[in-house]
Parts: structure tokens; sequence; C-alpha cells
């Protein structure tokens, strides 16, 4: 979702301030220590795994994740929808993988505040993660 939205006088006497709104978001599962996009079409063998590695500024980040932009609320529904379906559910000797699967729908939404008169630019990036827990549905 982009949007943009004018604003006179939201920063003072005579400013005119200027925001930008862009969503997006990624959904992973994770399951027997390995994560999986659930956004990305799947090959013939199934989910090809993704490596978690250490980013300095963000901590662990799964590598290789892609992050989609949405452009409305549908779309976004849509996706979580679609990779609701492409979660796990096979079976091992140990009985069904999707018992043990965690899944994480994640979406950032970017603010950017732009005020023409001062020149200031201020960024607001906010993350909500969804997190779909083995074994939660017991409850």
């Amino acid at each position: 979702m982009l949007a943009t939205r004018d604003r006179e006088n939201a920063g003072g006497a005579g400013e005119n301030v200027n925001y930008t709104f862009s969503v997006k978001i990624k959904f992973i599962e994770i399951v027997d220590e390995e994560v999986h996009d659930l956004l990305q079409p799947t090959g013939a063998y199934g989910h090809h795994s993704l490596n978690v590695v250490t980013n300095e500024w963000e901590g662990p980040v799964v590598n290789g994740v892609n992050w989609i932009p949405m452009t409305n609320q549908h779309q976004l529904a849509d996706f979580f929808v679609n990779g609701t379906k492409n979660r796990t559910n096979r079976s091992n000797e140990f009985g069904r993988l999707n018992e043990k699967a965690a899944g994480i729908f994640s979406i950032e939404v970017t603010q950017i505040k732009d005020n023409a008169q001062s020149g200031d630019v201020n960024v607001t990036v906010s993350k909500l993660d969804i997190i779909d827990l083995p074994g939660c549905e017991v409850l």
C-alpha cells in the first residue's frame, strides 16, 4: 500500500508536510530447523531451505526471504491465505510435520514525513510479526 498525504500546518505555522506510507510483507515457516519462504513458488521438491544470518543492526535475519510490497488490504489478505496454503502438510517417521512447524507472518509499514519548508525528512518503520507456534491450537 503506497499512500501520500499532504498536510499544511501539520508541524506548525505555515509548514507544508508530505507523508508517504508503504507496506510490505513476508511469510516464513520454520520446520525441523529449516526456514522456508511461504510466498515464493515451490519447486518439484518443495520449499528450498533459507539461511539465518546475524545482521549487525537487526540481529538474526533470514537471508534470501523476499519482502513483497502491497498495494491494498485485499492483496495483503490474499497473500496471507496463499502463504497459509503453502504451509507444510507432510509427515515423517515421527508424525505430522505441520504439528511441529512455526509460521511467522511479518508486516512492515514505513512512513516518510517530508517537511518541504525546513527540508527535514523523518522515516519511521514499524514491524508486526504474527507468530503461529506449534501446539497453540490445543490450548
